[in-house]
């Protein structure tokens, strides 16, 4: 079996690629999540964190400028992401082996990779 690679933004790929040709399955589906949700979340334990500290503490102008500051800096960013499913033909084990891919991004416009996953899911296809 050969290690195929393959080297995009910065990232490189590693995956199992054992002769024969390889194809898409499934083409790239891209996604964006806003996390909306989870920043509202994080917002209320924050303002029910605020209502248990001492008003001494709150009526101060440093310490309400340093939970406005921790407030802000823990905003969740939106989430952009893409993924699909290939396969190849293996020689040696006589069958297409199926691969799935998951990779997110840094940017909305689909580039700039900060992380690959990538695994094998024949037991997805029944194969």
């Amino acid at each position: 079996m050969s290690i195929n690679t393959l080297n995009s933004g910065g990232i490189t790929a590693y995956g199992p690629i054992s002769g024969g040709s390889t194809k898409t399955e499934i083409a790239p589906i891209y996604r964006t999540y806003k996390n909306t949700g989870v920043n509202e979340a994080k917002n209320l334990i924050f303002a029910y964190m605020m209502k248990k500290i001492p008003k001494k503490l709150t009526d101060s102008v440093f310490a309400n400028w340093l939970f406005v500051k921790l407030n802000s800096w823990s905003k969740i960013s939106p989430t952009y992401v893409g993924s699909w499913v290939s396969s190849s033909y293996s020689t040696v084990e006589k069958k297409r082996n199926y691969h799935a891919t998951v990779v997110h991004y840094g940017k909305s416009n689909y580039t700039s990779p900060k992380s690959v996953q990538y695994f094998q899911c024949n037991y997805w296809f029944g194969k």
